[in-house]
């Protein structure tokens, strides 16, 4: 149930200015480079005093460019006014559940992902606070059905942290469902016919044929099924060690965690 990915950042985009209009949810950027669908959920904001939106959309063409955002613009109107454009929150997978690790390899540490975003808000209300390395990796929403977190410090500067995370399997009924490798299909066979045996039929004048619910063939399908689970329960405890914590709370806490490349470099025996 585990999977490999990266947490992405990129470096902000902060080149030319913008005008706002109070209550309107676009903004008009000026600029010499250049904006495109790659910048539709990041973040914008200008200044550290005013909110922080997400690009919903990017018009196409030359500058200057209209910018669409998901709330309207309620802060007075600003007229070529300095911007940025980062990311503070990122989406995960569709298939995420929980962070087992999430590291920077740059500062030869982990990253914290156990706090929330109430503690932050009480340390830095006004997320002025930059620089590396980031310090809480905390959940903050749902956007486009996918969760979001959001990186503290926010980083303005290119950089990717690898992670391991925990998925969710997939549902049966969605579209992109598979049978596991390590789940026989026959297992899913004899829970079938399980149920096929317990069913009576659509009517008495049509009944069905395989119908034996009671000590018959019900009753054999489920002692199958249940004999192959147990044996698929048993390779799943040989192959790792079930009921513990991938991470301690010290650990997973701890903001500064000595790692094997700093004892190296210290000469820690």
């Amino acid at each position: 149930m585990l999977k490999r990915g990266q947490l992405v950042t990129t470096a902000q985009f902060n080149t030319g200015t913008v005008t706002t209009t109070a209550g309107v949810n676009t903004v008009t950027i000026t600029t010499t480079g250049t904006l495109s669908n790659s910048n539709v959920g990041q973040q914008f904001r200008v200044g550290t005093a005013d909110p922080i939106y997400t690009i919903t959309a990017v018009s196409t063409g030359a500058s200057p460019f209209t910018v669409t955002l998901d709330q309207v613009y309620e802060p007075a109107s600003r007229i070529a006014q300095s911007f940025s454009i980062y990311t503070a929150y990122k989406a995960l997978p569709s298939d995420f559940h929980a962070f087992v690790s999430v590291v920077d390899p740059n500062f030869m540490q982990p990253v914290p992902f156990s706090g929330s975003v109430l503690q932050i808000d009480k340390t830095d209300p006004q997320r002025a606070a930059a620089g590396s390395p980031p310090r809480s990796l905390s959940f903050f929403d749902y956007y486009n059905n996918l969760p979001r977190y959001e990186l503290w410090p926010h980083q303005r500067s290119a950089y990717v942290y690898p992670m391991v995370y925990e998925y969710r399997p997939p549902e049966p009924w969605d579209a992109a469902a598979f049978i596991p490798y390590w789940m026989p299909a026959d297992i899913i066979l004899e829970r079938a016919m399980m149920y096929c045996a317990m069913w009576p039929g659509p009517d008495e004048t049509r009944p069905n044929p395989y119908f034996s619910p009671r000590m018959g063939l019900a009753q054999m399908h489920q002692s199958e099924y249940e004999r192959r689970i147990g044996i698929l329960e048993k390779q799943d405890n040989e192959h790792m060690q079930q009921n513990i914590w991938y991470q301690s709370e010290q650990v997973r806490n701890t903001p500064n965690v000595i790692s094997g490349s700093w004892m190296q470099q210290h000469d820690m025996s």
